[in-house]
This record gives structure tokens, sequence and C-alpha cells, in this order.
């Protein structure tokens, strides 16, 4: 089973950046997500904690990592993207800050 880990770097209360690294520590990418909202659904980040995750293509153009069993809330993936606005409580991840 492979991991994942999500560093957070820095937040504000509209936004949460941060690096996510493979189980060997190599830097995969960078992380967006919402700001800390009290884990209120489709405006706030998700906990910090440890969590399992599977890949899966819901039918659109490039798979997903779904986040399984985050408290008081569901739906939640890891997906590209590049804006805020592209956030319902999920976390995006891309190439560079911008």
């Amino acid at each position: 089973m492979k991991r994942l880990i999500l560093q957070r770097i820095a937040q504000t209360s509209e936004w949460t950046m941060g690096k996510l690294y493979d189980e060997d520590g190599a830097e995969v990418c960078n992380t967006l997500e919402l700001g800390w909202r009290n884990n209120i659904r489709n405006i706030s980040c998700i906990p910090s904690g440890n969590y399992k995750c599977t890949i899966t293509d819901e039918g659109g153009r490039y798979p997903v990592i779904r986040v399984l069993n985050v408290p008081g809330r569901d739906g939640i993936q890891i997906h590209i993207g590049n804006y805020l606005t592209q956030i319902k409580g999920c976390i995006l991840v891309g190439t560079a800050y911008v």
C-alpha cells in the first residue's frame, strides 16, 4: 500500500497551501485548499489527520483520489485545478503557485 503525505505549509482564512510527498519523502506536487472554517462542507479544508484514499475514474478526463472517512464530510477528492473557485472542500494539486 502506497502512502501520500500532505504537509500544509501556509494558511489564511481564505486558502491553505501545501506540498504532497510520496512515502519516500520525494515531493510530488503543490496543493491548494480552502482555509479552515470549522470543517463546514463546501467552504472549509478538511481537518488534519490520517485518511485512507482510493483512486477512482469517475468518467472525467483524469482519475481522482477520493479521501475516505473524513469526519462530518463526504465526497472529498484530490484532483487537478488552478483556482480557489474550483474548490468545494477538495484538495487541488498542481505544479506551481501563481
